[in-house]
């Protein structure tokens, strides 16, 4: 077997079990309002120089011009190769995260960018597609916040054989609000839920807001990660998570730990495949109809 096929077998995942009740069929979507707070871009990068892909110092400076031209203040960075050539590079900003997760092997990088305020993503995303000379691009656009009402829902098979990753958005809310402030116990929190997913933790970035909220970064293993940003002043009690795994890990595990120990009282979750699948397809994962419901573990 030759190293190139090794190492694209080593990153194809594996059919996963969702612990979650899955939505069967498909409805019209509900017309539903949310109190926006921020933009969330999930780009998948196709096609790209694989030289600059394999550069991880280049990777690293790319971002943080992306991030000065979105208009976002860096607060810290973190970056990690694998033995595999995986790279890994998550800016945490004072607005929340840009990240990616590059395949040299693949010609392929995985962009999560996430901002609040008044940041200009695009310009971010286009500096970056123009840096990795990407030939082609999928986007997704989400409004991150506060649901008001009903949520469309949808029903998605990914093809296990072409998809790279999971990735799970979740909308926490009526979590406890001297949790969701320290950003120690944060920062502990989440590494405990990486470990839930089964992932190496390599590296965490917490950051504390003053006079409230915490943002954290915590790099996994083989291109995954999970990030928080919290928002305790507001009577939502409010978190923005992002569960992203590449390989054979439970990001679903990570979800309920992460309710669990944030006190959660109601959530909306999304989870979009990563890697060579179609555009634009999510799967939902929690009750659209009555976002009041708390889900519990099973069995």
């Amino acid at each position: 077997m030759t190293k190139i096929t090794s190492f694209i077998l080593a990153f194809t995942l594996s059919p996963l079990a969702l612990v979650f009740t899955s939505i069967q069929g498909t409805t019209s979507p509900n017309i539903h309002t949310v109190n926006s707070m921020g933009s969330h871009n999930i780009v998948e990068l196709f096609g790209c120089n694989k030289t600059t892909l394999s550069d991880l110092p280049k990777l690293e400076k790319i971002f943080i011009q992306a991030a000065n031209l979105a208009g976002a203040k860096k607060i810290g960075v973190i970056t990690h190769q694998t033995a595999e050539g995986i790279n890994s590079c998550i800016v945490l900003v004072s607005e929340s995260h840009l990240s990616i997760h590059a395949f040299p092997a693949l010609d392929y990088a995985a962009i999560d960018i996430f901002t609040c305020g008044e940041c200009d993503n695009e310009k971010a995303i286009a500096h970056i597609k123009q840096q990795l000379q990407a030939q082609s691009n999928h986007s997704k656009k989400i409004t991150r916040g506060i649901y008001k009402q009903g949520i469309s829902r949808s029903r998605y098979n990914p093809n296990k054989d072409n998809q790279k990753g999971e990735h799970l958005i979740v909308e926490l809310y009526g979590c406890e609000e001297n949790i969701i402030n320290d950003e120690k116990k944060i920062e502990e929190i989440l590494k405990k839920a990486v470990q839930k997913t089964g992932a190496q933790i390599i590296d965490s970035v917490p950051y504390k807001f003053h006079p409230q909220g915490v943002s954290c970064i915590v790099l996994a293993k083989n291109g995954s990660q999970i990030t928080i940003h919290t928002w305790p002043e507001l009577s939502e009690k409010y978190c923005a998570i992002d569960i992203l795994t590449c390989g054979n890990y439970k990001p679903d595990e990570a979800f309920l730990f992460l309710k669990k120990e944030l006190k959660g009282k109601t959530s909306h979750a999304i989870k979009i495949p990563r890697g060579f699948s179609p555009a634009g397809v999510v799967e939902q994962i929690c009750p659209p109809e009555d976002l009041t419901v708390t889900l519990t573990q099973p069995g």
